[in-house]
């Protein structure tokens, strides 16, 4: 996965940072936000929620969080309208 994240944006530098337990994802997602990071991307669909939580407890942060589909369950593809 981060050889493919990196070869459709090399300006940026890949860091897969797996989460180990329930609010892990969060605080990831709130350290990456505060130095500034562009980028928070999460695959599957079960932290989703905390990794835009952790964004969001970082005010006036400019990273943005977005979604690679995968996972068992896929929920967050499933519920998205295709083209979006």
């Amino acid at each position: 996965m981060q050889r493919d994240l990196a070869a459709g944006l090399p300006e940026l530098a890949i860091e897969l940072q797996p989460t180990g337990l329930a609010g892990h994802a969060r605080d990831l997602a709130r350290s990456v936000a505060a130095v500034g990071a562009p980028i928070l991307v999460r695959v599957s669909d079960d932290e989703y929620h905390e990794v835009v939580s952790g964004v969001m407890d970082v005010p006036g942060s400019s990273a943005v969080s977005t979604v690679v589909p995968a996972g068992d369950a896929n929920d967050h593809n499933r519920s998205t309208p295709s083209g979006c």
